[in-house]
């Protein structure tokens, strides 16, 4: 019986560490995140994914240009790769035919498009 309660307790931190892990997504997820957002035209979301990109004109004119881009080559882009070393991140992507680089760095312990 006693066995059994401490498996049982164990079970349960355990599955707290598990649960509770980190709560950031990883670089590929926030690319994706990111494009959805600009294919939405989503200025906030967009505006928190993004590393140093306050001008709120500046980014309504990146969206409009980038979502025409995203709807005249098929829609959101595949991610192919992520390769992460520390606190920066490059996230390779496919749009229609061609790839592209994604740049991200962390930032108070979240990752942000560059």
């Amino acid at each position: 019986m006693k066995k059994t309660n401490i498996l049982f307790c164990v079970a349960i931190v355990f599955g707290l560490f598990v649960g509770c892990g980190s709560s950031y997504d990883s670089p590929s997820e926030v690319v994706e995140k990111y494009h959805q957002a600009i294919f939405d035209k989503d200025i906030e979301t967009v505006m928190s994914l993004s590393a140093g990109k306050d001008d709120r004109e500046f980014v309504k004119e990146v969206i409009e240009f980038r979502s025409r881009g995203m709807k005249r080559s098929g829609g959101l882009p595949e991610i192919l790769d992520e390769h992460v070393d520390g606190d920066k991140a490059i996230v390779r992507c496919k749009f229609g035919p061609a790839e592209q680089d994604v740049f991200l760095r962390k930032i108070d312990g979240e990752w942000k498009v560059e």
